[in-house]
């Protein structure tokens, strides 16, 4: 019985450490994509910005390719998620049709820019990098719109784990509280058994004794059938006795009744001087 109760606890016990260490994961592991999500929105909007900027400079003559290099790299990095600023590739498949799309425009812009570097109209490109603007600009909501997404499945897993993290503990508390009870009845049942093991132990012993008595008294008094001063003492002491013995076998029946539960208490009064 113990082992099995030590096998429920350790069970119960590796449950709620396991539960522990799936919910530390999840949260370690949501904040990680919260964090991921957050770099790809802020480098998403980079890119919008860094084109705006491009697009002015190269409008007024200002050729600046490390900032054409610099946007290059940053949607190489969004679209495979391998690169120098720890961004990661957003498995969203609205986000990705939009981000293939910014890509494509960016590479006709870029081509655009060497137009107008080599004296091509710049209203041309204006005009493109209108459309460029446009689409980062539902790059940057799509990615939004998945980090929240990702952010609420995340709550709702986080939820269920604590819920079912605290029903675990309310349960094993639940039972924790009915084995120290099943232990009470148990320890309460041994030492009832012990009592009337004791009890039933002393009584073969008091019951020996009249018993003695009678089988002692009976063959006197068949020795003395003629002496009847002699008999009459021995039926006396027979039956002395036998008085004590009902006694003790009403003591008996008296302890089964308690047992269960069918005790009718006497009320009357009695002398306590006889009955000590």
């Amino acid at each position: 019985m113990w082992a099995e109760r030590h096998n429920v606890n350790k069970t119960i016990q590796n449950i709620i450490v396991r539960l522990i260490i799936v919910i530390s994961i999840t949260s370690f592991s949501t904040i990680s994509r919260m964090q991921g999500n957050a770099r790809v929105i802020n480098y998403a909007g980079i890119v919008r910005g860094a084109t705006q900027r491009l697009i002015k400079q190269e409008m007024n003559q200002h050729p600046n390719d490390e900032l054409v290099q610099y946007i290059d790299s940053i949607l190489s990095e969004l679209s495979t998620g391998e690169g120098e600023y720890d961004l990661i590739a957003l498995p969203d498949a609205e986000y990705r049709t939009l981000l293939k799309e910014l890509t494509l425009k960016w590479q006709a812009l870029k081509e655009e820019i060497m137009n107008v570097r080599q004296n091509g109209d710049s209203r041309r490109l204006f005009e493109m990098s209108e459309d460029h603007f446009t689409t980062a600009d539902k790059v940057v909501s799509a990615a939004e719109r998945y980090s929240e997404k990702r952010v609420k499945s995340a709550k709702e897993i986080l939820v269920r784990l604590n819920v079912g993290f605290i029903l675990l503990v309310f349960l094993f508390l639940v039972y924790g509280h009915w084995q120290r009870k099943m232990q009470h009845a148990l320890d309460m049942a041994e030492k009832a058994s012990q009592a009337k093991s004791e009890f039933l132990s002393s009584m073969s012993h008091e019951i020996r004794t009249p018993m003695n008595g009678i089988i002692g008294m009976t063959e006197i008094a068949r020795r003395s059938l003629d002496n009847r001063d002699k008999l009459a003492d021995c039926l006396d002491k027979i039956d002395l006795s036998s008085g004590y013995l009902l006694t003790l076998i009403n003591d008996i029946l008296d302890m089964s009744r308690m047992e269960q539960g069918k005790v009718i208490l006497n009320n009357q009064s009695f002398d306590l001087k006889q009955c000590v």
